[in-house]
């Protein structure tokens, strides 16, 4: 963006003409765009500055993404204002962003689960995804209200079903495979959701998918070889417990060929992120190297 363009606009912004609904929609369309512009230092600055001449007419896109950069730049309280407000307007992810202000006590007086689970209903009835896994996650755990496995499984079919969203199909496939919820236990079903999750990059998912494969969950056979290639892709995301699998599986040679430095390798990535299992493997490794031994169940 040129800088004649940027120093027009901030003469247009010290105009006392009010803006119409259109104008707004065009300072709004020019701030995402100077957002954008990733050669322009001040970007954030400026963009800011765009926004609040919507959010002044009560433009509600402007009006979630200010509170967002406010967010970003730790300006908790401004966020908190701006989601309340587009929220009272009925924006649904202000909505959904100010129950998870409630839920971990950001940018409020106190942490108030109650609160969340209001805010998490008011975005999940107008269809937010995000909202509705939430409100199952609230519902199976007892987060602001008392536990509903009902109301928890009404939510996450929801989102899962409905909206295709990976965290509530996850959900579902934790329930399908160890009977929670008043489910029966069903691998199929499980495998199906974690799949579902998997395929669109869910890491959570994708580890699962490779113990599904692993352990012969919701499938004919065990597949070690697809259990290492579904491991391997939630590991590119650092999941401690592939990155633990993985060590596992190159120790002993599962699904791929044996490979000692890069068991170690896997080992070392789990251990750094605070695996004590992996810690001993490694230890165990250095013994082996040394011609010692010692036994670990894995």
């Amino acid at each position: 963006m040129s800088q004649t363009t940027i120093k027009q606009k901030m003469i247009e912004l010290t105009s006392c003409k009010k803006p119409n609904k259109e104008e707004d929609d065009v300072n709004f369309v020019f701030a995402c765009k100077l957002l954008a512009d990733e050669s322009n230092p001040k970007r954030k600055m400026l963009a800011k500055s765009w926004l609040k001449v919507a959010v002044q007419n009560e433009h509600l896109e402007a009006m979630h993404l200010l509170a967002t950069l406010h967010e970003e730049d730790s300006e908790y309280l401004d966020a908190v204002c701006l989601y309340r407000e587009a929220a009272r307007l009925g924006h649904a992810c202000a909505s959904f962003d100010l129950g998870i202000c409630y839920m971990y006590g950001t940018g409020v007086c106190v942490q108030d689960p109650y609160a969340a689970l209001v805010w998490f209903l008011h975005a999940a009835r107008r269809g937010h995804a995000e909202a509705q896994y939430a409100l199952g996650f609230c519902y199976e755990f007892g987060h602001g209200t008392s536990i509903s496995n009902s109301k928890a499984l009404q939510w996450y079919t929801e989102a899962a079903t409905v909206k295709r969203e990976p965290c509530a199909q996850t959900a579902l496939g934790r329930c399908f495979l160890n009977g929670l919820l008043g489910l029966s236990k069903d691998e199929c079903m499980a495998f199906n959701f974690f799949i579902m999750a998997a395929e669109q990059g869910f890491v959570t998912a994708e580890f699962a998918v490779g113990l599904c494969y692993d352990f012969g969950y919701g499938i004919i056979h065990p597949d070690p070889t697809l259990a290492v290639a579904w491991y391997e892709r939630a590991a590119k995301q650092n999941s401690l417990e592939a990155c633990y699998n993985l060590g596992v599986c190159f120790k002993f040679g599962t699904g791929v060929a044996q490979n000692l430095d890069l068991a170690a390798m896997w080992f070392r990535k789990a251990a750094s992120q605070g695996d004590t299992d992996a810690r001993t493997q490694l230890i165990a490794l250095k013994l082996a190297s040394s011609g010692l031994s010692i036994s670990i169940t894995h």
